[in-house]
C-alpha cells in the first residue's frame, strides 16, 4: 500500500511510505483523494490538477464536510465527488469534529495498517 500525503510545505516529505511520491505510478489507476474537509477549495483544486496531470483512470474526491460552493466548483476537477455535509452557513471544518487535533504520520500509518489487517481477504488472491 502506498500512502501519499499532501503537505502544506512544498519541501516536506511524503508520509511514511517506502516509495517516493515522485515514483508512485498513478497512470491508469483510480485515485481516491480523501481530506478531513474543504474550506475554500483552493488547495484541493491545486492538488487535483496536479494529480490529473499524472494520468489517472479516475479521480475520486471524498470529504465529510465542505461549503456547497466549494463542492460545486470542484466537481469539474474529478470523476466523482462525495461530500457528506454542506452546512449553511459554513464557518470552519473543525467545528464539525469532536476531536480535530493534528495526527502524526505514524498515527495515520498505524491506523491504516490496523484497518487493512482487519479487512476481509480474497480467498484466491489473499489480498484485502
Amino acid at each position: 500500500m502506498a500512502i501519499l500525503r499532501m503537505r502544506p510545505s512544498p519541501t516536506a516529505s511524503c508520509g511514511q511510505s517506502s516509495t517516493s511520491c515522485a515514483t508512485v505510478p498513478l497512470e491508469g489507476r483510480t485515485l481516491n483523494v480523501v481530506d478531513d474537509g474543504i474550506a475554500t477549495g483552493a488547495s484541493m483544486r491545486a492538488a487535483l490538477k496536479a494529480l490529473r496531470r499524472r494520468g489517472p483512470k479516475a479521480l475520486v474526491l471524498a470529504v465529510p464536510v465542505a461549503p456547497a460552493e466549494a463542492v460545486e466548483a470542484l466537481r469539474a476537477e474529478v470523476d466523482q465527488l462525495i461530500c457528506l455535509a454542506t452546512p449553511e452557513p459554513f464557518y470552519a471544518i473543525g467545528i464539525h469534529y469532536l476531536d480535530f487535533r493534528q495526527l502524526s504520520d505514524q498515527e495515520v500509518v498505524s491506523s491504516l495498517a490496523d484497518v487493512e489487517s482487519k479487512a476481509p481477504r480474497n480467498p484466491i488472491s489473499g489480498k484485502a
